[in-house]
């Protein structure tokens, strides 16, 4: 569409052909294949197309001043051609494609990623992968330094919590009933009668770990080895049956976890703004791509950051800036 005569983009269709552009995409490869270690070689990489450049920008997000707040979760970079790792999740907007783990701070900022390839996503640490993946994610978070990580149920574990809490790193993550079966709390029945905002707490003094579950329009269960569970505060909830918002108990962990688990939603929502959406049947361009959005949405959180400092008084908008006032 650059560069059809009716919509002209000149920015880029004066500064090369459009035959120019798709040689270069045909062509455009990361690794050389010749060197390819084989199938069955213990060296062997299902990622070697694109090893490379996956390394550089871990190294270099890695490299990011690190938030305090941060947390892990899944992307899915949209595919449909053919890949051994490729998956299918009905749930999710794009249901085929690939599974990106990613750490990212609660500005949308990424630091840290492993793509999903099953047997050899990630080291080992012998926890199952759900917990694996959290753990080499968080191996570059430097130790006793007050990080908090959160994530979902998939993740969520006791040992995970006491393995990332030996590293000097605090979590919260909602938690599966079969994954706590040995702290038995209130049931989800008793605290439906006791109401909106009821809650049940169990505490383990090794660890100092905290189980709660709190009941809204329905029970949810959380982890924390961060957050005090007698801090409760309020917030607001609609009630059909009166018509009028009221005030609702909240625990301090539920609170914390609404406020900080979004990180890595939110960058996935910053790239779907202005997604690189070419088509390709090579699943390593695919990948490029997601890294490429990735850098471009990295390097305007760090422009906006460092903005902020120089110049507060001044609002900040996607491409310009613009004083206080009127406008």
């Amino acid at each position: 569409m650059a560069w059809a005569q009716n919509i002209k983009l000149t920015a880029v269709a004066d500064s090369m052909s459009r035959d120019r552009f798709m040689k270069i995409k045909q062509c455009l490869h990361f690794s050389d294949k010749s060197k390819q270690p084989k199938k069955g070689d213990s060296n062997y990489d299902k990622l070697y197309k694109i090893r490379a450049l996956l390394n550089i920008l871990k190294e270099n997000f890695n490299k990011l001043p690190q938030e305090e707040h941060q947390s892990v979760d899944e992307q899915i970079i949209a595919f449909k051609g053919r890949s051994t790792f490729k998956q299918y999740n009905p749930a999710k907007p794009h249901k085929w494609g690939f599974k990106m783990f990613t750490r990212a701070g609660t500005s949308g900022m990424v630091f840290d990623f492993t793509l999903y390839v099953g047997e050899g996503t990630c080291p080992s640490y012998g926890l199952g992968l759900s917990s694996d993946v959290v753990l080499y994610l968080a191996q570059n978070l430097s130790k006793h330094k007050n990080y908090k990580l959160y994530f979902d149920n998939w993740f969520t574990s006791v040992s995970l919590l006491i393995a990332l809490k030996e590293m000097g790193i605090f979590a919260t993550g909602t938690v599966r009933k079969n994954r706590i079966s040995s702290c038995q709390l209130v049931s989800d029945a008793e605290l439906k009668k006791q109401g909106r905002g009821s809650f049940a707490v169990k505490c383990e003094t090794n660890y100092n770990l905290v189980c709660l579950k709190w009941y809204d329009n329905k029970p949810v269960q959380v982890m924390s080895s961060c957050t005090d569970h007698r801090l409760v505060g309020v917030c607001k909830r609609w009630c059909p049956k009166e018509k009028v918002y009221i005030d609702v108990p909240r625990p301090a962990i539920i609170e914390s976890y609404n406020k900080d688990m979004g990180g890595v939603d939110l960058a996935d929502m910053l790239m779907e703004l202005y997604k690189i959406n070419h088509r390709s049947r090579k699943w390593y361009i695919r990948v490029f791509y997601w890294c490429l959005g990735t850098s471009v949405i990295n390097a305007w959180l760090l422009y906006r950051k460092h903005l902020r400092l120089l110049e507060p008084k001044k609002k900040i908008y996607a491409n310009n800036t613009i004083s206080t006032g009127n406008c």
